[in-house]
């Protein structure tokens, strides 16, 4: 389904070590292997930190949704990101109008 998409997609956001240039240059790996474009959709900030959300969609047809941030990292990821990008990505999910 596309919310265990969104689930299993978390795994390309904490993969990376939130910095700018390492989540870049996972995207752009993920989409390499995938042979696909997530295109950016949406930006979440939070008091200190932000996350870009991205989508695309497998070849078979499943939607991807990606963010940028580390949401298990202390480091600058408030509860108020988390929450949004959670209820952000929720939507995302839901929205079957999404490129």
């Amino acid at each position: 389904t596309d919310a265990a998409t969104a689930t299993n997609a978390a795994g390309l956001a904490t993969l990376g070590t939130g910095v700018q240039n390492s989540t870049v240059g996972l995207v752009r790996q993920f989409e390499s292997v995938m042979g696909i474009s997530l295109l950016p959709i949406d930006s979440i900030r939070g008091s200190s930190a932000e996350s870009r959300l991205l989508v695309g969609h497998l070849p078979i047809g499943t939607r991807v949704i990606a963010w940028s941030v580390n949401v298990q990292s202390s480091f600058g990821v408030c509860n108020t990101l988390r929450d949004r990008l959670a209820r952000r990505v929720g939507e995302l999910g839901q929205d079957s109008a999404i490129a």
